[in-house]
């Protein structure tokens, strides 16, 4: 994959908490929580967004900014352009609602990211979902969503990161083969000693800046992996077999063998041990397996190198 955008990663959905003292016009929606039996109101802003207020002053407005400054979500909002969206998004919020004087502190902070010219993108998703024999990797889900296939990465409720296929997204809207990274960054994980370590921390607006936008979201990228390969069983099977800067040790031929067993129908039987060595393997090797089988031509090559 190929990361074109040239200024790091934007913003999409910005969700924002403060205080609020009393409506101005009646809200249109309303629900119950269960959590200290709060009761709350809300309303769909005009412009786009929700804006809500339970009855103990605790207020939140959520929104696409590039939605509302574009329209569309097509492409992210630069960090640069966000204060004016921002103003634009509390000055309508003021229509609705008498707010108490405070900072706007954020809750949630989608920061997505563009891969262009993505070919195959469902062997991509795949890649990143499942491990060498077929199973789910934890946390981590692959399911259809509009009819678009979406892989999401989840760690408990403090960030969820999801890849999918934006040009389908967007109804041809933006160029086919664009591939979407976009991780949704709650509270908990913004303000956590990771990103404390990184110093990264955003508690409210005037902490966002592109620097900690860009290594949020490139520090999210890199453990969940998909800074991996994700590659076919021939071309994982060359770079084994060909790759200069890979050892031709025990192990390397081991997984080799395994991939080649795998590949010819053999049935291949792995403890999980063994499964997690041969995945710390592909990863030392800068890889991961997609589903596709090896092709003929490169089986012929491999048993007229082995004799």
């Amino acid at each position: 994959m190929t990361l074109k955008t040239p200024s790091g990663a934007g913003i999409d959905t910005m969700k924002l908490t403060f205080g609020g003292r009393r409506w101005r016009r009646a809200p249109t929606l309303g629900g119950f929580s269960g959590d200290g039996g709060v009761t709350w109101d809300a309303t769909n802003l005009e412009g786009g967004g929700r804006l809500s207020m339970t009855h103990r002053g605790n207020a939140s407005v959520e929104a696409s900014l590039p939605s509302r400054v574009r329209g569309h979500n097509g492409e992210p909002l630069e960090v640069a352009d966000m204060a004016a969206a921002i103003d634009d998004l509390m000055t309508e919020v003021q229509t609705y609602l008498r707010l108490q004087p405070g900072n706007l502190c954020v809750a949630r902070l989608d920061l997505p990211r563009d891969f262009y010219g993505v070919s195959d993108i469902s062997s991509q998703l795949r890649g990143f979902a499942f491990d060498f024999l077929g199973n789910r990797l934890p946390g981590r889900s692959l399911y259809m969503k509009g009819g678009i296939e979406t892989l999401a990465v989840t760690i408990k409720s403090s960030y969820l990161l999801r890849l999918y296929d934006k040009s389908l997204e967007a109804r041809g809207a933006v160029e086919p083969g664009r591939l979407r990274y976009e991780p949704q960054i709650r509270r908990a994980k913004l303000t956590s000693v990771w990103s404390e370590q990184r110093d990264c921390t955003i508690r409210t607006v005037e902490d966002v800046s592109q620097r900690k936008v860009n290594d949020l979201s490139r520090a999210l990228f890199h453990e969940a992996g998909f800074d991996l390969a994700v590659l076919t069983r021939d071309a994982a099977v060359r770079r084994v077999l060909q790759d200069p800067n890979v050892k031709k040790g025990t192990e390397e031929m081991t997984l080799l063998g395994y991939l080649l067993l795998q590949a010819a129908g053999a049935p291949v039987r792995a403890s999980r041990n063994t499964m997690n060595k041969y995945e710390e393997l592909a990863q030392m090797l800068g890889i991961r397996l997609g589903s596709r089988k090896l092709s003929r031509p490169l089986r012929q090559i491999l048993v007229r190198r082995s004799v």
